[in-house]
């Protein structure tokens, strides 16, 4: 939060905190600090589908929320995306943006009568409508949400459990207890990073770095260091044993001989059962894609 204040400045529009991995941010500090500041927060929710802050899903605090879907969110769909708003005078208007700054779309003005074809161009708008066929899916997904969720939950668990006093390897702090992770990412801080998820690919085990910072990329050179490696949660219990052992093992420690498996997302293609002593997923809960069968 310290880095927060330090940057805001009387020219400080908006705030954008990331609900990282899917840990909510300390909201209530957030606002506070924003409003004596006079900027609006924006919630960049992309992780965060399903996660809480004091006992309030994430997206419902203030006043512009914004997620995203796509086939690995916890939230699975084709793509798209959602705002959710504190005010019906925000919502009109970026309605309103959504299609281009029209005072009304097609579709409105051919609802309830004979089609009118006059409207207004009230605002600069953007062409940002998401498909009929990616919303259904995302509301047919929504019924599984919290059961996938608790599934993740379960991974992280075990991951942290194993992993907690690996040399080389560092963890993220757990969340807090007055807020619920999405866990939409597990992440681990790696003396060899680099080495790691080359040792991870070898063993036929997807990993990735979240995020390069904003400032060592092209587009933002002009204005201007290490990242964690990211494990897609996968469900089977004998992927979480074979992640484990490639960590555990990790080049930092002079591994031993990789072996072949492809560890997915918790996902409806996985089918191995458990084994004993090892998490469990609830019955009849449903998993996002497989990345095998995407």
């Amino acid at each position: 939060m310290e880095s927060v204040r330090a940057r805001l400045t009387s020219g400080t529009g908006a705030v954008i905190p990331l609900h990282y991995g899917g840990r909510p941010c300390d909201l209530d500090e957030l606002y506070e600090t924003a409003g004596e500041a006079g900027a609006t927060i924006v919630e960049d929710c992309a992780h965060a589908a399903g996660a809480a802050y004091k006992g309030r899903r994430i997206g419902s605090h203030g006043s512009f929320h914004a997620f995203s879907f796509n086939a690995v969110k916890n939230l699975p769909a084709p793509g798209g995306g959602a705002l959710t708003l504190g005010s019906d005078e925000h919502g009109a208007r970026l309605r309103r943006l959504r299609v281009l700054g029209l005072s009304s779309d097609t579709f409105t003005r051919a609802r309830g009568g004979p089609y009118t074809w006059e409207y207004d161009v009230r605002d600069l708008g953007l062409r940002a409508t998401m498909s009929d066929v990616e919303a259904a899916v995302a509301l047919a997904q929504l019924e599984y949400l919290d059961a996938d969720n608790a599934r993740r939950a379960e991974v992280v668990a075990h991951y942290r459990r194993e992993l907690a006093s690996v040399p080389g390897l560092r963890l993220l702090r757990d969340v807090e207890p007055d807020r619920t992770s999405s866990n939409h990412l597990f992440c681990v801080l790696a003396e060899e990073r680099d080495r790691l998820v080359e040792r991870l690919r070898e063993a036929g085990v997807d990993s990735s770095v979240h995020y390069r910072r904003n400032d060592t990329y092209e587009l933002f050179a002009s204005r201007g260091r290490g990242a964690a490696a990211e494990l897609r949660s996968p469900a089977a219990a004998d992927d979480l044993d074979h992640v484990v052992h490639l960590l555990v093992e990790h080049p930092g420690r002079g591994g031993g001989r990789p072996c072949r498996r492809r560890a997915g997302l918790p996902g409806r293609g996985l089918r191995r059962e458990p084994r004993p002593g090892l998490p469990r997923a609830a019955p009849g809960a449903a998993r996002p894609l497989d990345r095998r069968r995407a």
